[in-house]
């Protein structure tokens, strides 16, 4: 089959949507599909050898580009030749009509459980337009039964409409040694969380309160390392951080390449993990 696969927003490679975008991507490609991505610019330098389509410069900024899905693309996509159209954010991003069969994948709907995890205009969209259009799909696709429960709910797609396909797990590339390190840490002498460092949804201002609340002789001997990039109002997380009082100290190492994952985890004395809400079921089964 020939399958447009829509990969905006890409997020620069550093983002769950961004990895799952991937992998499905090769995934689709190792099963021998004929798959041409719709990226945005600068994306194509993590897809090399795939065929590609890039929007146009002036969607770099996410409300542009949210508009280009609705009222631009659809119409270039009336005379392709493609089997179908993969949208791998539709939680982010959807079509006003469809003129290719599609399969909108929604990864979750923390919009709802969230109270002010994006800006009024933002809300609106998630809230009131993208729903409206992901209706519109020929198959909603939910990543588990808890967003396929949320797109009924909040949406009014028919659970009976909605497919389910769990996230899969990939191996890690081979591990790199020396992260530990490069961050001056000590093996089993941390607390780790990896996560984009995004205010409020990802929690981290009550994570960084309740490791000021350890005893001090435990913040002593234990660092907080809060890895990933930075995303909206990480600078309030930061200001967090640099007030606690001493002992104890909060590391922001950034983005973990992938070939780093494996000794950031391995060498954590424990992972926490306090976001506010996931749909996407990662952190264990569904029954």
């Amino acid at each position: 089959m020939r399958i447009l696969v829509d990969c905006i927003p890409y997020d620069d490679n550093k983002s769950g949507i961004s990895v799952y975008t991937r992998n499905v991507v090769r995934e689709l490609s190792a099963a021998g599909q004929e798959v041409v991505l719709l990226l945005e610019p600068g994306a194509e330098k993590f897809f090399p050898g795939y065929a590609f389509r890039l929007a146009p410069a002036w969607t770099a900024s996410p409300v542009c580009s949210m508009l280009w899905h609705l009222f631009c693309l659809p119409w270039q996509l009336r005379n392709s030749d493609f089997d179908f159209l993969l949208l791998t954010a539709a939680n982010r991003r959807a079509l006003s009509f469809y003129p290719l069969p599609t399969i909108a994948v929604v990864h979750d709907l923390a919009q709802y459980h969230v109270p002010g995890k994006y800006s009024r205009l933002r809300m609106f969209y998630l809230k009131h337009l993208l729903p409206f259009f992901v209706r519109r799909a020929t198959q909603p696709l939910a990543v588990s039964q808890s967003t396929a429960a949320d797109m009924e709910k909040y949406w009014g797609i028919p659970r009976s409409r909605t497919a389910v396909c769990y996230n899969g797990l990939s191996a890690l590339p081979a591990a790199n040694r020396g992260w530990c390190a490069a961050q001056g840490l000590k093996a089993q002498k941390y607390i780790l969380y990896v996560s984009r460092l995004e205010h409020p949804g990802k929690n981290h201002l009550n994570l960084i309160a309740a490791y000021g609340l350890l005893p001090q002789s435990l913040r002593q001997e234990y660092k907080l390392v809060l890895a990933g990039s930075d995303w909206q109002d990480a600078e309030i997380i930061k200001a967090a951080a640099a007030a606690l009082p001493p002992p104890g100290e909060v590391l922001f190492p950034g983005f973990v390449a992938l070939e780093d994952l494996h000794e950031a985890y391995s060498q954590a004395r424990m992972y926490i993990f306090p976001s506010f809400f996931a749909g996407v079921s990662k952190l264990g089964p569904e029954h």
